[in-house]
């Protein structure tokens, strides 16, 4: 009768010592390389929605910033290096500028977008960029709201594919 207690006793301390172990794999974070949110791109009625468009990529910068979805080249360095490239933000439409950005500011992950009005719906695309191997995944958010309303969903689904997909953009190893 001894025995039995002494079993369970064991049995339930050796389950305990593995369950730490298990849950800091769960919990360990995912790396996503050095990430640059670039300027969105405005289309349509330009004066209300340039504004609208550098709102957005900011506010998307601040979301991923706080969810600690990425790490992330400062505004800062990025404003930098668009003034060495002599590059404005809407000379970065041409993918091969904007991939020269990303390689002189460290970025191996690129998020730019734009943003336009149509059928009474605003829309938000976010293009991800492989700036090493030039693969864009995308994702994209509606509403009938500001632009700026339509961040938080647009950061939730920026942080899932980064979190998810970043392997696709990435040379190979």
């Amino acid at each position: 009768m001894n025995k039995i207690p002494i079993l369970l006793l064991t049995a339930c301390m050796l389950s305990l010592r593995f369950v730490p172990a298990q849950a800091a794999e769960e919990a360990a974070p995912i790396l996503v390389p050095t990430s640059a949110v670039l300027p969105f791109e405005a289309r349509g009625r330009q004066a209300e929605n340039d504004q609208a468009g550098k709102s957005v990529s900011d506010l998307l910068f601040v979301t991923l910033l706080e969810n600690g979805a990425a790490n992330l080249v400062e505004r800062a360095e990025l404003d930098k290096a668009l003034n060495e490239l002599h590059l404005s933000a809407a000379g970065l439409v041409a993918p091969e500028s904007q991939l020269q950005l990303g390689r002189l500011i460290g970025a191996k992950i690129l998020i730019s977008g734009s943003l336009f009005e149509t059928g009474g719906k605003k829309y938000v695309v976010a293009k991800v960029i492989g700036t090493e191997t030039s693969r864009v995944l995308g994702c994209s958010v509606n509403g009938r709201g500001d632009y700026v309303d339509l961040v938080p969903e647009l950061a939730a689904k920026v942080t899932k594919v980064l979190e998810k997909d970043v392997d696709k953009l990435l040379p190979a190893k």
